[in-house]
């Protein structure tokens, strides 16, 4: 009789942990998001509300964590005329399927957004929504060497206004 119930508990134990091993989900590829990877620099202008733009210098660099599970966006803006550290961003893409993605991004004032992020043919596109319903979207057009980004507050589809621009080339 114990060696029948040793028997149905390895039986047991082993059954479970193979349930539990096929539930994981498989890993999905953030290779659409590849051409990120590296270290960037160049320039831009904020602008919030109806004020003057700000110009700034940014660096970024982007590169894989966890055996390429995520991709890590650490960014740094100073001020054009005082070098001044003006901003920096921490950002992490999991991909949700092998073309959207989810994107956690934190600042230095304390800020934290998770967004949504997605191709639209050749673009990358992020948003998040804001309090108000507004939304905030970025646009990156990426190639080999170029990283261009332009952002807009959107209060409605007829209502879309220009907040960010910036270009970087790879390092």
């Amino acid at each position: 009789m114990k060696t029948t119930n040793i028997i149905t508990f390895i039986f047991l134990l082993t059954s479970v942990h193979v349930t539990a091993q096929e539930k994981v989900p498989k890993p999905v590829s953030l290779k659409r998001l590849e051409v990120m990877k590296g270290k960037w620099a160049g320039s831009g202008w904020v602008q919030r509300g109806p004020g003057p733009k700000y110009s700034f210098n940014q660096t970024e660099h982007v590169y894989p964590k966890l055996s390429g599970q995520l991709l890590i966006v650490d960014g740094q803006g100073t001020d054009t005329e005082t070098g001044e550290v003006t901003f920096q961003a921490f950002g992490v893409f999991k991909a949700k399927t092998d073309s959207t993605f989810q994107f956690s991004a934190y600042t230095n004032e304390g800020n934290y957004t998770l967004a949504e992020a997605a191709f639209e043919d050749d673009v990358l596109v992020w948003w998040f929504k804001l309090e108000n319903g507004a939304t905030i979207r970025y646009e990156i057009q990426l190639s080999k060497d170029t990283w261009i980004e332009d952002g807009y507050y959107i209060k409605s589809p007829e209502a879309k206004y220009p907040m960010f621009h910036m270009e970087l080339k790879r390092q």
